[in-house]
């Protein structure tokens, strides 16, 4: 698997690598690393501001060099090989998107800050950006993930039937699991809001036989982890706020890793994400894998 982590030098950076390091791959991942020096305000600059040009952008050349070389030393043991990318652009975001798309890698990595308090509605704006615009799939990775008292690994896959949930729920199914590994397959059968009021399917075969339906895909995802040493289970829910539900269960839960389809895009719509991706992305403090299929793959 290729990987491109993108990296600033902050703890959240640390915390990314480390969770890398941890994760169970199947082989060793050739891992991207990317540091994206600023480039300065040129407003500023023309604003008469007394600064040399030419040393400012050598020293956070320098500082970025030194970052990248004690991340590539934090990837030796678990890497199977690493490549270091230095870049210099005034938005940080697109220019690691750009090189996702270059280099042809599988995931973007990369780590956010910790959610606590009115910050839990944010993301950084270049995560929110990569997430938003990357060509494959996303790595959210925030602080504290899998620090639980019992050192267990909990992941929650939000499986919507999509093309994309399907993937992710085949990639996670092949992990090589530490043991004691917990998987919770999760859907939420949809209802819907009129006149202030929920409204589902009336009782009778038709949602007899959605929720039939439904549930033997969740036994059938399901029966892909049985050899996992750990435990699997399903649920089930109806509403019509299927990211609210995802939020309750993961604040209930409390997942390491919360894996979710990207409802994949193509042309001018991959710059977009599906609503209930984004609310999940935006207000769980647990680390999100969002699956996204590249065009072409279609």
């Amino acid at each position: 698997m290729k990987i491109l982590l993108a990296i600033d030098g902050s703890k959240y950076s640390e915390e990314a690598l480390a969770f890398l390091s941890r994760f169970p791959f199947p082989q060793k991942p050739d891992i991207h690393l990317v540091h994206v020096s600023p480039l300065p305000d040129y407003f500023y600059l023309a604003a008469g501001l007394p600064v040399d040009l030419s040393q400012l952008l050598e020293k956070t050349k320098q500082e970025g060099q030194k970052i990248l070389d004690a991340a590539v030393s934090s990837c030796e043991g678990w890497a199977n090989s690493t490549t270091p990318h230095l870049l210099q652009d005034s938005v940080p975001g697109r220019a690691i998107v750009q090189l996702a798309t270059e280099q042809s890698v599988d995931l973007i990595a990369i780590g956010a800050r910790g959610l606590g308090a009115l910050d839990r509605f944010l993301l950084g704006s270049v995560s929110d950006s990569i997430a938003k615009h990357a060509p494959c799939s996303v790595l959210i990775i925030r602080p504290q993930l899998g620090k639980r008292a019992d050192d267990e690994l909990r992941i929650l896959i939000a499986d919507d039937g999509s093309h994309e949930s399907t993937l992710a729920i085949k990639r996670f199914a092949k992990l090589p699991m530490v043991q004691g590994t917990k998987v919770r397959i999760m859907t939420v059968v949809n209802t819907f809001h009129a006149y202030h009021i929920e409204h589902t399917l009336q009782e009778g075969p038709a949602l007899t036989d959605l929720l039939k339906v439904t549930q033997e895909r969740l036994d059938k995802a399901a029966g892909l982890f049985k050899s996992i040493p750990g435990t699997v289970d399903t649920v089930l829910k109806q509403s019509a706020e299927t990211s609210n539900r995802i939020l309750e269960e993961a604040e209930q839960w409390k997942p390491n890793l919360i894996v979710i389809g990207s409802t994949g895009k193509s042309g001018w719509k991959r710059a977009l994400l599906g609503s209930v991706s984004t609310r999940v992305m935006n207000h769980s403090s647990s680390s999100i894998w969002i699956e996204r299929t590249p065009p072409e793959a279609k």
